[in-house]
């Protein structure tokens, strides 16, 4: 049983690009938007997700920008210094993916469509972190 779990419905913020690790392990690494309700659509934010396995096939073959999807897993803290200060980030190591029927649009934000957002630069860090994978 796992107790560090979460479940989050959200929106693919560019095309998954699927890659492999050193061991030959399907991996996406991707981002998801998510909006606070359709009421509040300023108030978002975005969370990295690692996709493994035939999960991670999948969703680069059968997904696109903007594509509503759910993911269960477990949430991983990444810690990092910059100077003085310790920096953290919150990332989903997925054990679920799942590819959502579009009942409608993404939504639109600031005149955007969520496929043309880009996430915050600190999630540029990449899959070396969930190694135990």
């Amino acid at each position: 049983m796992y107790y560090n779990t979460v479940t989050l419905t959200g929106y693919l913020t560019k095309v998954p690009a699927l890659r492999y690790t050193q061991k030959k392990k399907p991996v996406c690494e991707i981002d998801m938007l998510f909006v606070q309700s359709p009421r509040k659509i300023n108030k978002k934010f975005y969370i990295r997700v690692y996709v493994w396995d035939q999960y991670a096939v999948n969703l680069a073959t059968n997904a696109t920008a903007g594509t509503n999807i759910t993911v269960t897993g477990a949430l991983v803290q990444e810690k990092w210094r910059v100077v003085a200060s310790k920096k953290y980030t919150l990332k989903i190591n997925s054990t679920f993916v799942g590819i959502l029927p579009q009942r409608e649009p993404p939504p639109v934000i600031d005149n955007e469509i969520v496929k043309e957002l880009d996430p915050p630069k600190n999630a540029d860090r990449d899959a070396s972190a969930l190694k135990g994978k």
